[in-house]
């Protein structure tokens, strides 16, 4: 083998991996955009059939969840917690999907039916932390939530 084959060899691995890579951070970028308009058919698509990282983050560390919180998209946002799309994630400013939403609903030109598409990712977000919250779901489990018993179940208790 001369010296040129085993010399392509060892390049084409490499470029092939580094294509592929930047394919991929291309497929997310267009996976942020789709969050970002609220395309909930594209964002499925992309994180169900292309694979896409659903945690992936841009440069500046926002996830498409980010995107779709600050953007008021509800039904993207819903998506994306179904996928377990990670609510922690903090961006290069310490900034969550939850902490973005919260500061665009502050926003003086917000119309108001992105203030309510607002508010309720913001009800959603909010209802994930509290789930995943070990301290809330043992207080609800001691008796701060109503137990509903049926008359059968009264009566073996007496």
């Amino acid at each position: 083998m001369s010296k040129i084959n085993k010399l392509g060899k060892v390049i084409f691995f490499p470029v092939l991996l580094l294509s592929f890579s930047l394919l991929l951070k291309g497929t997310e970028k267009k996976l942020f955009k789709a969050a970002e308009k609220g395309d909930l058919k594209k964002v499925k698509m992309y994180i169900e059939k292309k694979k896409v990282n659903i945690n992936a983050q841009e440069k500046d560390g926002d996830t498409a969840l980010h995107e779709a919180a600050e953007e008021g998209h509800v039904e993207v946002v819903r998506y994306l917690l179904r996928k377990d799309a990670d609510k922690t994630i903090k961006n290069k400013k310490g900034k969550t999907a939850l902490d973005k939403a919260e500061e665009e609903l502050k926003e003086e030109e917000v119309d108001s039916e992105k203030y309510k598409n607002l508010k309720e990712v913001i009800m959603h977000l909010k209802r994930k932390w509290r789930e995943a919250d070990p301290e809330k779901v043992k207080k609800r489990a001691l008796g701060f939530k109503p137990v509903i018993v049926s008359p059968e179940e009264q009566k073996k208790a007496q």
